[in-house]
């Protein structure tokens, strides 16, 4: 873990304090570089971006840094363990501990002092600040945002344009998701402000063999024993087709020998054992909530097939941890997932019950197909890593920071 301090604002004015007010107690030598990281989605729980944000700052404790201090900004202690210790990495909590946009756009700017750049990973920054800003924007499409109910793009769109019209430096996955993020916010980005690095799956992710011992005990405890399964990793938003999907196995399980597992919090309160209790799928379909970390590796490489039937996404962890685990996928064919994949899955023109299952048919019933999938997912992921993701990303904050 990190050296966690707090920020108290009655405190003596030190430089040895990198929050502190301006006034050094001596004059320095040299100047101290210090890269901000809100690190507020590490609180809670490690869903897309959260696991982002954890990745990209392992990799940066394996590169030579340019800043001297790089300093973990959250409303709360991270939980211990989390981030492993490394000399330039300090956890700061900044309180109080308040909701996420008025943490983020009060509380952060208001307390935090001599930062040279704040990295700010998650679509939004502070509207006012008193250092550089770069902003990473991950998507939201025109049907992602039909997804939100009105009263959450009210209160979030307004931030996300402002990060979009004034960052020092955008980050994101590649043209296609700037530009239909660009449609969904219904705003310009300014182009020569803009940086690409595509995401990856972590290394964690790959091929095992089913009698990994591992693998068999993940099997028990999500209830699978030894039969196939299809998989599904991800929020359940409206987005996602998550009753369609359900329909779908329904129409193929006398077929196959599958079971369906469905693994993610559950956003929009769906009844799911209700609804597959009344599709008969009992014992057949599985929901388990939130998945922990250590058990994704695991459902992916056992899995046989994996369905993302979803509407709007960004540069798709899920499905790229899935290719990288040797699974052949299903998604929709939008530009987003087209991109992500690149030729490595079943692409489907829309959501529907009769759609999906036909895919899966198509999928489950050729050996010959699944393999020539799984070549196509692990050729896909290998051009891929966290590593080269994590230096572009290094290089952008030291530029705008430096003025270089």
């Amino acid at each position: 873990m990190p050296n966690v301090s707090r920020w108290d604002p009655d405190l003596p004015t030190d430089r040895t304090d990198p929050l502190a007010g301006t006034r050094p107690a001596s004059p320095p030598t040299r100047h101290i570089w210090r890269l901000g990281v809100d690190v507020r989605r590490l609180l809670g729980v490690r869903t897309g971006v959260a696991r982002v944000v954890h990745s990209m700052l392992t990799e940066w404790q394996k590169l030579p840094l340019p800043f001297d201090e790089i300093l973990l900004l959250s409303p709360r202690p991270l939980p211990a363990g989390l981030i492993p210790a490394h000399p330039a990495f300090r956890s700061v909590v900044v309180g109080p501990d308040v909701p996420g946009l008025l943490w983020e756009q009060v509380v952060l700017p208001a307390r935090v002092r001599n930062l040279d750049v704040l990295f700010a990973p998650s679509d939004t920054m502070p509207v006012f600040a008193p250092w550089k800003r770069v902003v990473w924007m991950h998507a939201y499409s025109p049907e992602m945002a039909a997804s939100f109910t009105w009263s959450a793009r009210i209160r979030w769109e307004p931030f996300a344009r402002n990060a979009a019209r004034n960052a020092d430096a955008i980050m994101t996955s590649s043209l296609n998701i700037l530009e239909t993020m660009e449609a969904g916010l219904r705003r310009a980005v300014p182009r020569d402000r803009v940086h690409f690095a595509p995401l990856a799956a972590d290394a964690r992710f790959h091929p095992r063999e089913q009698e990994d011992p591992e693998l068999q005990a993940a099997r028990l405890r999500y209830g699978l024993s030894d039969a196939p399964y299809i998989l599904f990793v991800g929020k359940l938003s409206r987005r996602r087709h998550i009753p369609e999907l359900l329909a779908a196995f329904q129409d193929i399980s006398p077929e196959v020998p599958h079971r369906l597992l469905l693994g993610g919090p559950n956003l929009l309160q769906l009844d799911i054992d209700g609804l597959i209790a009344e599709l008969g799928l009992t014992g057949r379909a599985l929901y388990h909530g939130f998945v922990p970390d250590a058990d994704l590796p695991l459902l992916y490489a056992g899995a046989s097939l994996f369905v993302l039937a979803s509407e709007g996404e960004g540069f798709s962890l899920t499905t790229l941890e899935a290719m990288q685990s040797g699974v052949p996928v299903i998604t929709l064919d939008r530009p987003n997932m087209v991109e992500v994949t690149a030729g490595a899955a079943v692409l489907v023109p829309d959501g529907s019950a009769q759609t999906l299952a036909r895919a899966m048919r198509e999928v489950l019933n050729s050996r010959r197909r699944q393999e020539e999938m799984r070549r196509r997912g692990l050729d896909r992921t290998s051009v891929l890593t966290w590593s080269a993701m994590a230096r572009q990303t290094m290089d952008v904050l030291w530029n705008v920071a430096s003025g270089t």
